[in-house]
């Protein structure tokens, strides 16, 4: 890894455990910076004075990436990093994004999709302060679906299978931070 930088794509349907193993990533190493989707539209919408929720942040991306542009959404997303040798990115989802992300001069661009069985998924749900219900759940899904998460997932360095206990994930996390500073990823 001397020399240049990593960008970690991590993606994965929701409550798959995204956010979960970017924070897992960060305690290994404070210098990993992590930088989400939400985060951003986050940031944009308090700018502007809109309150936040999923449905009010649904609604903002969609007009924003109508207004603006996908590219313009990766390109503020990525003025939101410290731009540190390692940073996560949190919620890639389309095949556009990861191309995105692979032509950042100076950063190695390595995909981490995680998976998580619905069951599970909408177990996670239920603990989560979300205003979010599992048939939104499903719906979301089959948007992500079409949107190509399945080629994100097929072109990823690594396909987790995040069904455990949070304790496996950790270990997961773990050895996956010693890959990328090996250069095994």
């Amino acid at each position: 890894m001397q020399g240049q930088g990593v960008i970690i794509g991590v993606s994965g349907f929701i409550c798959s455990g995204k956010s979960t193993l970017a924070r897992m990533l960060t305690k290994l190493d404070s210098g990993i910076d992590v930088v989400s989707f939400r985060k951003f539209f986050s940031h944009e919408m308090r700018r502007i004075r809109i309150p936040i929720s999923r449905e009010t942040m649904d609604n903002f991306a969609e007009e924003y990436r109508k207004v603006h542009s996908e590219n313009a959404v990766f390109e503020g997303l990525w003025k939101l990093a410290s731009k540190t040798n390692i940073v996560v990115v949190d919620g890639i989802r389309t095949p556009f994004a990861v191309s995105w992300f692979l032509n950042i001069a100076g950063y190695k661009y390595i995909g981490i999709h995680l998976y998580a069985p619905l069951h599970m998924r909408e177990c996670r749900l239920a603990v989560r302060r979300d205003d979010i219900s599992a048939e939104k759940l499903r719906r979301y899904d089959t948007l992500l679906e079409a949107s190509g998460l399945a080629k994100v997932s097929s072109s990823a360095s690594r396909q987790i299978n995040n069904s455990g206990t949070i304790s496996e994930l950790r270990s997961i996390a773990t050895e996956l931070y010693r890959q990328i500073l090996d250069g095994e990823v």
